[in-house]
């Protein structure tokens, strides 16, 4: 027999499929304070098909116009089911969450791996080796994108304007307080920069550079000109176009810093260093994370336990002899409500 928590699951998938009386869609929900679906195979599924869909050489998504991302999202929706109702009202939230943080991530990273496997800096030898799923005559246009001068004289000014930024300054713990390492924290972008290069200004290694290059052209492609306004560190883009080692090690981080995205420690094949840099996330992000998690909660938390202390208020007897009951539950319903302020 069923258990009760399974139990709304069951009847929604005997109402979805009425004559089959099985609806054998995978059950999904949304995790991490509202910002991702799991199973993460959802995300890669969500992706493979916006990619699919590309209406003509998109560089970003939000290029994409509103009918295909309503189509898209529809057929998101009628391909799976949701662990609960609160799960599928924020779903298009997240969706475009997901569609948004992903997008240009996933593209600079097939095209450094496209440039690495011919070793070549040439982006026209992209042509004819797009991302599955991509129409070549898509991507090619993509690739065309990527040649013109404005993008090329966007992507010079980006590398201009964070190479004459101050070089960054590695620090230890020792008895310096928290507070006093916070206010020295710089961008992971510009302790690789410190880390990787002579005295003379050069990198310490071809690779160096190259990773450089690369970093430079996804923080452009992903953030915009406007360098002042990248975060101190976007973990999943560092991921994207890093090289892994064979045992997982991702290049240019020192020993013992992690990755906010959960990945192991790593640690730098060209430059050994003790020194820890904590990734700093932008107040922006975190009071949208807060807001988030807020949202959240009281739709599945808050929201059915005062109706319950209401529907108690309501019920409860006017008699002198109970009123102290009924001063409780008020006194209850105030404080919760108070903690949402």
């Amino acid at each position: 027999m069923p258990s009760a928590s399974t139990g709304h699951i069951l009847d929604s998938v005997e109402s979805t499929v009425p004559h089959a009386g099985v609806d054998w869609r995978k059950v999904i929900t949304v995790e991490e304070n509202g910002t991702r679906f799991g199973p993460t195979f959802v995300t890669r599924s969500i992706m493979s098909s916006v990619f699919g869909r590309m209406p003509f050489a998109a560089e970003r998504w939000r290029d994409y116009s509103v009918e295909v991302k309503e189509e898209l999202f529809k057929e998101f929706m009628d391909k799976y089911l949701f662990q609960s109702d609160n799960d599928r009202k924020i779903a298009r939230d997240v969706w475009e969450m997901t569609c948004s943080d992903r997008y240009s991530d996933i593209l600079t990273k097939h095209r450094v791996k496209i440039l690495d496997d011919l070793k070549t800096r040439d982006m026209a030898k992209l042509k004819g080796h797009g991302l599955a799923g991509i129409r070549a005559e898509v991507w090619d246009g993509l690739v065309d994108i990527w040649l013109t001068p404005e993008w090329q004289k966007k992507s010079e000014a980006a590398k201009r304007s964070r190479a004459t930024a101050p070089d960054a300054m590695l620090h230890t713990g020792g008895s310096i307080s928290f507070g006093a390492h916070k206010k020295k924290m710089v961008s992971w972008r510009d302790v690789y920069h410190k880390t990787h290069k002579k005295k003379n200004g050069e990198f310490v290694s071809e690779r160096s550079k190259h990773f450089a290059e690369n970093l430079d052209i996804a923080l452009l492609d992903k953030y915009g000109e406007e360098s002042s306004s990248y975060p101190e560190v976007d973990a999943n883009l560092w991921l994207d176009v890093a090289p892994h080692s064979k045992k997982g090690r991702i290049h240019g981080l020192g020993q013992g810093l992690q990755l906010s995205s959960g990945s192991p420690n790593s640690t730098s094949s060209v430059c050994s260093t003790t020194s820890t840099i904590a990734p700093i996330i932008p107040q922006s992000q975190i009071d949208e994370a807060v807001s988030r998690a807020m949202a959240t909660m009281w739709s599945t938390q808050m929201a059915p336990m005062l109706q319950s202390f209401m529907s108690q208020v309501n019920q409860a007897p006017t008699r002198s002899s109970q009123g102290e009951e009924r001063k409780v539950l008020q006194l209850m319903m105030i404080m919760m409500m108070l903690m949402l302020i």
